[in-house]
């Protein structure tokens, strides 16, 4: 395949993962509450983002940076999970040097599509651990696809002396974004959701 055809290929991905995203959005509702929690989880979602464990192989270990737009969307909807994602991948643009966008179609691939799809983990609701896990499962899987493309079409120069552009970026997202997002996805099992939607309110 070639690099035209891949490209093509990535840019409809995207084109249907921000479909998908908007159709999250559309069918949730923000209310002034929502709106305040969001923010909350925003900024503990950078913070997370600062927090790093570099590991052999080059890649960072962010601590369980996908966890709070997960979370937020299994308990208040996969809307609010999207924007939790999204501004997120909006605002480290600004605040962390790293995450800087090399090219301006980073943005809708990886800072728009691969963090908004963490909100795809409130997809099935929360009524059952299955469905949560389940719908969990998808969103990294989501996520960590759109970091690949994003690796692959914009950071291939940092790939080591005889390793392609598409083997270098799925082998520093596995270990990197995907470590940290099985990592989320562990954390989500073990925590007792009805009690927290108890307690905070959730969907």
């Amino acid at each position: 395949m070639g690099i035209i055809e891949e490209n093509a290929i990535i840019m409809i991905m995207t084109f249907l993962n921000l479909i998908g995203l908007g159709f999250c959005i559309k069918k949730g509702k923000l209310t002034v509450k929502l709106m305040c929690i969001i923010g909350i989880f925003v900024g503990v979602s950078v913070v997370f983002r600062m927090i790093t464990i570099p590991t052999p192989l080059g890649s960072k270990i962010n601590m369980l940076a996908t966890l709070p737009a997960m979370l937020i969307a299994i308990l208040y909807g996969s809307h609010a999970g999207v924007w939790v994602g999204v501004l997120t991948g909006i605002l480290i643009i600004f605040v962390i040097p790293a995450w800087a966008p090399m090219h301006l179609l980073q943005i809708p691939i990886e800072h728009i599509g691969a963090f908004g799809a963490l909100g795809y983990a409130g997809l099935l609701g929360n009524e059952s651990k299955a469905k949560v896990m389940l719908a969990s499962i998808i969103a990294i899987l989501v996520n960590v696809i759109f970091h690949i493309f994003s690796g692959a079409l914009f950071f291939a120069m940092y790939a080591p002396e005889g390793m392609g552009s598409w083997t270098y970026s799925i082998t520093y997202n596995l270990t990197g974004n995907a470590l940290v997002g099985v990592l989320s996805i562990i954390v989500i099992g073990m925590l007792p959701l009805k009690q927290f939607k108890k307690i905070i309110g959730g969907k």
